[in-house]
């Protein structure tokens, strides 16, 4: 929709398509949406369903429309082109944010520090439970129990509060294999 809303600035007949015919504004048009403020990815997503609704026109064209076969060919290889030019800006946004969200990742020294205290801990909240069963212990039970859990299988603990008892033996197989 962006793209033909951006194709038809200024014009007054679009349904004849014709619009299709302006290869300077679709090589233009990565640009444009750049200057908006999407980001590369999204840039080259607009792009590749830019494309597959070209292919579908061309393979399937309007019953209003006069563009030319060879104007639409034209396109695509505009398409094509600006598809090319993104994708070495779309691998260094990817690396960028692999790099930023590998600065989040929780080092193995804590999650060995996390696994050792809840092995530790576990057993005295379920004595104290035992003792003086309280929401406050099966809390502090549960949150020890998923970290415990999520150090070890490296999953959420949002993941872990539907998992069944069956999925839970899955899961300890796949990590030992």
């Amino acid at each position: 929709m962006q793209f033909m809303q951006y194709m038809n600035e200024g014009r007054t007949v679009i349904s004849n398509w014709t619009f299709l015919c302006n290869i300077i504004k679709i090589y233009d048009w990565p640009e444009r949406l750049t200057q908006q403020g999407k980001a590369v990815t999204t840039v080259k997503l607009y792009m590749v369903n830019l494309l597959e609704f070209l292919t579908y026109f061309r393979d399937t064209p309007s019953s209003t429309s006069r563009v030319p076969k060879k104007s639409l060919v034209a396109a695509l290889r505009a398409v094509s082109t600006g598809l090319r030019k993104l994708s070495r800006h779309v691998l260094l946004r990817q690396l960028q944010v692999k790099k930023s969200k590998s600065k989040k990742l929780i080092s193995k020294a804590d999650l060995s520090a996390c696994r050792r205290k809840a092995q530790k801990l576990i057993p005295q909240i379920l004595e104290a439970f035992n003792q003086t069963p309280t929401q406050a212990n099966m809390r502090r039970f549960y949150g020890y129990l998923s970290a415990y859990l999520a150090s070890i299988y490296g999953h959420r603990t949002s993941v872990l509060t539907n998992m069944t008892l069956a999925e839970l033996d899955k899961a300890r197989e796949d990590a030992k294999s």
